[in-house]
């Protein structure tokens, strides 16, 4: 694929809210990949598998054996779990 493609897929984007039938002011996204692109999904994949990468080494949360667990992920939901306040905020600084 190449650059340029990748680069239109994931530019700002101009869109409006409508409530009803009222338009709502029109907001600017500036980050993400729009919904409903058949790259979306691949990104997506591709930014949780780093996320779970990064979680898995930072060794904070529910020991299991001689094992951690800090998260589990399911489609677009992850969820962080620790023993520790510290801990959970460690994870949530992770997934920034």
């Amino acid at each position: 694929m190449h650059n340029k493609t990748v680069v239109a897929l994931v530019q700002a984007t101009d869109h409006t809210s409508k409530i009803g039938y009222q338009l709502l002011i029109p907001f600017t996204v500036t980050n993400g990949v729009r919904q409903g692109r058949v790259l979306s999904p691949h990104l997506f994949a591709v930014y949780l598998d780093e996320l779970s990468i990064q979680l898995g080494s930072a060794r904070v949360g529910c020991t299991m054996g001689n094992m951690v667990v800090n998260h589990l992920m399911f489609a677009d939901d992850v969820c962080v779990f620790s023993p520790s306040i510290s801990g959970l905020q460690c994870l949530l600084n992770i997934c920034g």
